[in-house]
């Protein structure tokens, strides 16, 4: 019987525009007159929707006037189906099936960021009789009323004496309309339920404290890539990010609690790590963790290494380590080697305690082979 992994989250389209003239009317007119305004600025972010407001017009005519006629570089974005389609790349030739459920709109963008998912997914099509190849079944990515959601760079190269700017415009778009009840029963089934960059996914962002411990309590291994929260940095950029919603608004842990205590592994950047602690220091924010009910976690800190822990429960204890640095990749590579792992740690020792260390030293090994072109 093959392993499954379920995930859940973003799943967007990066567009960049590299050659942006901040100092033009165009951009003027649309500039943030003061902090939170939504208007542009550069070296921050803002959501479309408070963009158009904010202009009074809608965001293709605003971009239409920034642009032109230009055309953008796209990528496939959205950490949840990123960690996916490399993990399933990592595991192809093994009895592993893997599914990404999330929503695109019904409009051009989505059909073309269907298409760059299918084309970099492993071909199912090659498999023979007595040879299962993972694959990342797309089944559940479904189509839905909104713009497919995009992350939309403005780049200016000429901005601050040459040293360069740029701004960010966040379109959730259909992702709002996902519920976490379109999430069938399967999926909580899998052995491995990845929950990614849920933070551009509302409705299963604010019910993570539910879906986590639903996801254990059917056995599954629960992993949580937690990216930037744009909706909690708008509103407040001081305190600590909720990881799920709280229903007692008393109550002052930075959870709420019951997320925490739901997920084995939590897997964040150093910036994410900090701004969920509530804090400024790495070592008060590794505190904060260990004691939040957490199984595990990795923290992605650049070119200053990975830190990692573990407690004595679905993983092997392991004290606060340090591990040298990853080669330059994208996050979704390494979130995705490190489910590659675990889900042959899970085929080779069902019901034991499972190696963070190891599972780490892996990813890290195939972020630098990608690195060298050494790996697909």
């Amino acid at each position: 019987m093959p392993l499954r992994i379920a995930g859940a989250g973003s799943c967007l389209m990066d567009i960049v525009y590299a050659d942006v003239d901040f100092s033009s009317e165009a951009f003027r007119s649309v500039a943030s007159k003061r902090e939170g305004d939504g208007g542009l600025s550069s070296g921050s972010f803002v959501l479309v929707r408070e963009l158009e407001l904010f202009a009074g017009r809608p965001f293709p005519d605003i971009l239409r006037d920034l642009v032109g006629d230009a055309l953008p570089a796209e990528d496939l974005g959205g950490s949840s189906a990123a960690s996916l389609l490399h993990a399933a790349r990592e595991l192809e030739g093994e009895d592993v099936e893997l599914s990404y459920h999330g929503l695109r709109g019904k409009d051009e963008l989505g059909e073309r960021l269907l298409e760059r998912l299918r084309r970099a997914s492993p071909d199912s099509r090659r498999a023979s009789l007595d040879l299962r190849r993972a694959t990342l079944d797309l089944r559940a990515f479904r189509k839905e009323d909104g713009p497919t959601p995009s992350l939309t760079f403005l780049s200016d190269p000429r901005a601050d004496r040459g040293r360069g700017a740029r701004c960010l415009a966040i379109e959730i778009g259909a992702a709002a309309r996902f519920k976490s009840s379109d999430l069938r029963r399967d999926f909580f089934g899998a052995d491995i339920v990845a929950f990614g960059g849920t933070s551009l996914v509302p409705a299963l962002h604010d019910r993570l404290q539910e879906l986590l411990p639903e996801a254990r309590s059917r056995g599954a291994l629960t992993v949580v890539d937690a990216a930037f929260d744009y909706r909690a940095e708008r509103r407040d950029p001081f305190g600590p990010w909720p990881l799920g919603t709280h229903d007692n608004e008393a109550d002052d842990f930075p959870g709420p609690a019951e997320a925490y205590r739901g997920c084995d592994l939590l897997v964040v950047g150093q910036a994410e790590a900090l701004r969920l602690a509530g804090c400024r220091d790495l070592g008060e924010a590794s505190s904060f963790l260990e004691g939040s009910g957490l199984g595990a976690f990795l923290v992605d800190r650049g070119s200053g290494g990975v830190l990692a822990w573990a407690r004595e429960a679905r993983f092997a204890g392991l004290g606060l380590t340090e591990l040298p640095a990853l080669a330059p990749c994208g996050r979704g590579a390494f979130v995705g080697s490190v489910l590659a792992d675990l889900a042959r740690q899970l085929k080779a020792t069902p019901g034991r305690r499972l190696d963070l260390a190891r599972a780490a030293d892996a990813a890290r090994a195939a972020a630098r082979a990608a690195a060298a072109g050494a790996a697909p």
